[in-house]
């Protein structure tokens, strides 16, 4: 039953770290290329126009990839929930 319980820890990490590293560091770089074009002296509205809608887009991507991503580790670890429930429901009895 622990060792059940520290795969699905070591699981949750591992995803987070994925998740950061795939889309919330990128987004995190994106915002600030934003920051940074709407602070220049040269930067015209239409680069800062082009790049709120690259940061649009990539939020509507990231939502989507991350619930799929989550959705998927859900149905692959609900089972192992359900059995460490169980068993845990079973030693205490």
């Amino acid at each position: 039953m622990i060792r059940g319980y520290f795969s699905v820890v070591a699981e949750v990490a591992r995803l987070y770290t994925d998740v950061s590293h795939q889309y919330i560091i990128l987004g995190v770089h994106l915002i600030d290329k934003l920051g940074l074009s709407q602070i220049g002296d040269d930067s015209d509205n239409l680069e800062i126009v082009r790049r709120n809608e690259e940061l649009a887009v990539y939020q509507e991507n990231a939502v989507t990839k991350i619930r799929e991503l989550a959705g998927r580790v859900r149905a692959i670890h609900e089972p192992i929930r359900k059995l460490i429930f169980l068993t845990s429901i079973s030693t205490a009895c």
